[in-house]
């Protein structure tokens, strides 16, 4: 962010004054390779050999195909359309959607029930319209109501300056971990790559709370740039989640228009850095937050247990260093100087 005016934030690098444009002062927030760890998610899981093949097989990148399939996934809203489906697809592949998204233990094994009975042509009385309805939003970003991540697996940057602080996912079940099914698992890596855009996205909802609330001017716009920006569900669900317009750059090679942007201020073609800067640099698409009410307290929901996952791994840490929690007896058992 740059400001006429220093302002000094806990866990946020700077002010720094005319480190950009001159005569302005620079905070620098932000989050420490988001693309690695999203890779990282990526590779780690098992299933995926199976999806990069795929990916590969139909000519995308890793990155669409999860999107592509988080849509299929979120498509499954009514009960017609799920035994459609489910009738039609001769894999397992096709019966694991309804499985990722189950809300229950008690949901699952009734989809598991109309699951069978579909494949032997039958109705199953056993789950009504309104049951998809309830569990089937139509909304990608419901799909993780049960799913959620921390992501300081490198440490936390901002808001808290924590190298100590450790990623988190929650919400792991056994469903779909069968190795020996060919397309097992890309419901279970969808979700996690989804909850993992989430939580960069909450935590950047986080630095900018942090922002305002030390004095910093609400910020109603952020421009994105770089390969995330060119990733629509990783664009929409920052727009969503921080309330914020989100604004991608017009040509792809940003390094490159900055670099040439210092240059034409260097070699005289502009008076100032800040007038080459008008000229040369251009936002391409907007992106606005969705203006829906249940999207919006749905991730005031999820928020509040990102911000209760940082809480947690906070007094998890106590515990194992021996300061005792307010639910414990001060006194303490264990040999600290052991560990």
């Amino acid at each position: 962010t740059l400001s006429k005016e220093p302002h000094f934030v806990p866990g946020v690098w700077g002010p720094f004054a005319d480190a950009v444009v001159g005569g302005y002062w620079v905070l620098e927030p932000g989050q420490s390779a988001t693309g690695a760890l999203m890779e990282f998610i990526i590779k780690s899981h098992w299933a995926y050999d199976f999806v990069n093949s795929e990916a590969e097989r139909k000519g995308l990148s890793i990155f669409d195909l999860l999107n592509d399939h988080l849509t299929t996934m979120k498509d499954y809203r009514k009960q017609a359309e799920v035994y459609s489906k489910i009738s039609s697809l001769p894999s397992v592949s096709g019966f694991e959607q309804p499985l990722a998204c189950a809300s229950s233990y008690n949901d699952a094994v009734r989809i598991k029930r109309a699951i069978k009975e579909a494949k032997n042509g039958r109705h199953s009385p056993g789950i009504s319209p309104i049951v998809f309805e309830k569990m089937w939003k139509g909304r990608i970003a419901y799909l993780t109501k049960d799913f959620h991540c921390l992501p300081d697996y490198y440490g936390n940057r901002c808001p808290f300056a924590d190298p100590q602080m450790r990623g988190m996912l929650t919400g792991l079940s056994v469903f779909n971990t069968n190795a020996n099914t060919k397309s097992a698992g890309i419901d279970e890596l969808s979700i996690r790559y989804l909850s993992v855009i989430q939580a960069l996205a909450y935590s950047t909802r986080y630095i900018l709370e942090s922002l305002e609330a030390a004095g910093v001017p609400e910020i109603e716009l952020l421009f994105m740039c770089g390969g995330v920006s060119k990733n629509p569900l990783f664009v929409s669900e920052h727009a969503d989640i921080t309330g914020r317009i989100i604004a991608t750059p017009r040509d792809n090679e940003t390094v490159l228009i900055g670099a040439a942007t210092a240059g034409a201020c260097a070699g005289g073609s502009f008076k100032s850095l800040e007038d080459a800067m008008k000229a040369m640099n251009h936002h391409g698409k907007k992106v606005y937050p969705e203006q829906d009410p249940a999207l919006a307290l749905y991730h005031e929901r999820k928020f509040e247990v990102f911000r209760r996952l940082y809480k947690d791994h906070l007094a998890y840490r106590d515990i194992m260093r021996c300061k005792p929690t307010k639910e414990e007896d001060p006194a303490c058992n264990v040999n600290c100087s052991l560990m």
